[in-house]
């Protein structure tokens, strides 16, 4: 559906004055690698800027009321618990799981070295009173 569209959708849904919380990949710094860029490009097209996020919640009715980015700790923390699986599956040698497994130590590759130009930022919105 979209960060854009699912906040046009949810709009309907809330009373007047309603807050909402969602999270989104964005970029947070620039310019960015090449190797990063093509990575997401593949992998999540839809990557935008914080800013530009902001943008399309006040285009789609709403005020904010703050924005908090993910630690890149939790990130860390998430990645240590995900090591010991993929080192398992690996070990159990399941066929099925080779493409996926592979996937994940390049998304952990990719975080070690690029974690600080992205990540989740949660957006705290208000139904606005206009639009």
């Amino acid at each position: 559906m979209g960060f854009s569209a699912g906040l046009t959708r949810w709009r309907s849904l809330l009373k007047d004055g309603g807050h909402l919380i969602v999270s989104e990949l964005c970029w947070f710094e620039s310019p960015l690698p090449d190797e990063l860029r093509t990575y997401w490009e593949a992998n999540y097209p839809a990557i935008s800027t914080e800013e530009e996020r902001i943008r399309d919640a006040g285009r789609a009715g709403f005020d904010i009321i703050r924005t908090q980015r993910l630690p890149l700790q939790a990130w860390d923390d998430y990645y240590q618990q995900m090591n010991p699986t993929i080192n398992q599956w690996k070990e159990e040698h399941d066929p099925d799981m080779a493409t996926f497994l592979s996937e994940m130590e390049e998304e952990i590759r990719i975080f070690r070295e690029y974690g600080s130009f992205y990540g989740y930022t949660f957006f705290i919105l208000k139904k606005s009173d206009q639009a």
